[in-house]
């Protein structure tokens, strides 16, 4: 029988461990997969948002386990996070984080509806994430 993974502990977020990226290349890489006005903006500005917004995701995750949700990527976990933009209370995209030795990596961001496709819920989500 295959099974999405061998380790229940990738699919909660560790506390202990930190989020690592390039996220200019993250921005440069998907910058159409921002709402607007984020697509149009300058590098610098949307930068510094998704930096602050960032923040903020690590800050939610570490108050509940289930504002990371798995997805199943290339024969691998990943986690999604909210990342809020324009509101600090609603998620604009998603970033996806992956468990690599001793942190996380973040590797891309995906529109809301693309991680909703992509999610392994199990739990609930909070009312301003994933929500079909």
């Amino acid at each position: 029988m295959d099974h999405y993974f061998q380790d229940p502990n990738d699919l909660v977020f560790d506390t202990r461990l930190e989020i690592r990226g390039n996220v200019e290349h993250i921005i440069e890489e998907n910058k159409e997969r921002f709402p607007e006005p984020f697509r149009s903006m300058d590098l610098y500005m949307v930068q510094t948002i998704f930096k602050g917004a960032l923040d903020n995701a690590k800050m939610r995750v570490r108050r509940s386990y289930k504002i990371a949700i798995p997805q199943y990527y290339r024969g691998r976990m990943q986690l999604l996070l909210p990342i809020c933009l324009s509101n600090p209370n609603k998620a604009d995209i998603a970033l996806t984080i992956e468990k690599m030795e001793g942190f996380y990596r973040a590797s891309t961001i995906l529109t809301l509806d693309m991680a909703y496709n992509n999610a392994r819920q199990i739990a609930r989500p909070d009312k301003d994430w994933l929500q079909p």
